[in-house]
Parts: C-alpha cells; structure tokens; sequence
C-alpha cells in the first residue's frame, strides 16, 4: 500500500487549502483513507512535479525544504554521490542531505 505522504508537520496555507508540510489539498488528506493505489500515485506524482516546478523538494522524513536536482556527478542530483543504501521500505520520496546522511554514515560528512 502507498504511503501517505505526511511529513507529520501539519500546517495550512495563508489560503487555508493546502498543507505546507506535505503540500496536499484538504480534499486530497480527507480523501487519502479511502483512495485506490492509483489515485494515490497520482496524488505524489503530482506532488513531485510541484517540487520540481518549485526548485525543490520537501525531505520525506523530516519534511524540511531543500534544494534538489544537479549537483552531483555529472549533472545528476546530489544525492547521486551517495552509495546505494537501505532506507525503510515505506519511505517515499528524497529524503533531505541531512536524513540522508543519517542512512549512509560514510557520506556523513559531505
């Protein structure tokens, strides 16, 4: 099953429609209970695009801003540089330098 993409910082927008912390809409948090796994990879695919338009990307573990995208070897993300490494399963999304290095203790010092 997906995962709800809370970050657990729970907020609304100046508007009152949008969380800031996980960038949802109020019909999309009342609704998430009782969407298929369809609705609800279109609901963090649409959020993943809002990141990217954005210049950013909110971390899926601690819900802090960051900056994503090249930086890394040859262009590619920063987070590239990193080894492949064991997060827990239901986390999705990036996760901040700061989380990340937490999984990757040999990386903590970038």
């Amino acid at each position: 099953m997906t995962p709800s993409p809370c970050v657990g910082i729970c907020r609304l927008d100046a508007g009152g429609r949008v969380c800031t912390g996980c960038g949802r809409s109020l019909e999309e948090i009342a609704a998430w209970s009782g969407m298929t796994e369809a609705e609800r990879l279109a609901v963090w695919t649409r959020l993943a695009e809002a990141s990217r338009a954005e210049g950013g990307s909110v971390c899926a573990q601690c819900g802090k801003r960051f900056a994503c995208g090249s930086g890394g070897p040859e262009g590619t993300c920063w987070c590239a540089a990193y080894p492949s490494i064991a997060v827990p399963a239901d986390l999705v999304g990036c996760l901040c330098p700061g989380c990340l290095a937490a999984y990757s203790p040999a990386k903590a010092g970038m």
